[in-house]
């Protein structure tokens, strides 16, 4: 997912807009302003995303972010000055994503949201400081600004992504396996590693045109802080046979710092291979057997909402 170093977020904040009447290219964009809180109304396209950044001065007691308000399903993210100052929330369909922070770090801090459903997905984005006197604030950041300081897409550039991408296989796999017995719903797990937990996993199975249809969203926490995110692109859904449990076809996107690899699927790969990791530009291409790929001693365990 977008994870954005401080220097370059200084940089970009030139280049954000205050969100204070302002439009974007779908149209208006309300705001309204109440000291210690922001909120706004916009829309994000399905495997889009939409960044903003924060300030939160000295002395806050505490941060809140909320994303609510949806027309559907969309995922909020939340990244602060320090490795710790980090927040996923990806509650299913229309429910309320929130993030708090006690004694939040000083400084600028950054959201992002994901569009996950098919078409456009409507949200309201509120900030709120405490105590009632911090004046809150909330910037767009320039998605133009920000891929021109990119790293430079090399073909080394481009190798390494992948080899990164190829490190959550073992992800993808532990879903897989632990989706082909699921009764159909929404079904909520904690991603551990050595009894340790390093993310989350959301399982959604429904039954459509004789095949089980999964809908994956996974968050893995890196050793250095960062976050990567794999999700089911929302009109290409992982498809399973519904007796062996067999996958059929599926596209999935993997979140790279700022970069994204396109996962396909048995009959979507279009080559006859199992598994194809495709980056782009290029596009440079890897396939893979999903025999191939362990668990990496990832577990999945049931988390209670």
């Amino acid at each position: 997912m977008h994870r954005y170093r401080l220097p370059a977020l200084l940089a970009t904040l030139a280049a954000a807009t205050l969100l204070t009447g302002c439009t974007e290219s779908e149209g208006k964009r309300s705001s309204t302003y109440y000291g210690n809180t922001v909120s706004l109304d916009s829309s994000v396209r399905d495997d889009h995303w939409k960044s903003y950044a924060t300030h939160v001065p000295r002395g806050t007691s505490r941060l809140e972010i909320r994303l609510h308000r949806l027309s559907q399903d969309a995922d909020l993210f939340v990244a602060g000055p320090q490795r710790n100052d980090t927040c996923d929330s990806t509650e299913p369909g229309t429910r309320t994503d929130t993030c708090v922070f006690y004694n939040p770090t000083p400084g600028e801090w950054l959201i992002d949201i994901i569009g996950w459903d098919y078409g456009r997905t409507h949200y309201t984005l509120t900030t709120t400081l405490s105590p009632s006197y911090k004046k809150a604030s909330l910037w767009q950041i320039d998605a133009g600004v920000l891929s021109l300081q990119s790293t430079p897409l090399t073909t080394q550039a481009v190798e390494t992504e992948l080899d990164t991408a190829k490190s959550l296989l073992p992800v993808l796999a532990a879903a897989l396996d632990t989706a082909r017995t699921l009764a159909p719903g929404t079904h909520r797990y904690a991603l551990r590693q050595a009894n340790t937990e390093i993310g989350q996993v959301d399982l959604m199975l429904d039954k459509a045109d004789g095949q089980r249809a999964l809908h994956i969203k996974a968050v893995r926490h890196g050793a250095d802080g960062q976050r990567q995110l794999v999700y089911t692109r929302a009109e290409h859904p992982v498809r399973l046979d519904m007796h062996t449990g067999a996958v059929q076809q599926g596209v999935l996107s993997l979140h790279l710092d700022d970069r994204t690899v396109e996962l396909r699927l048995g009959s979507d790969t279009g080559t006859g291979a199992e598994l194809q990791l495709m980056a782009n530009p290029g596009p440079v291409v890897r396939e893979l057997r999903l025999d191939a790929v362990d668990h990496d001693n990832l577990q999945l365990e049931s988390h209670q909402d």
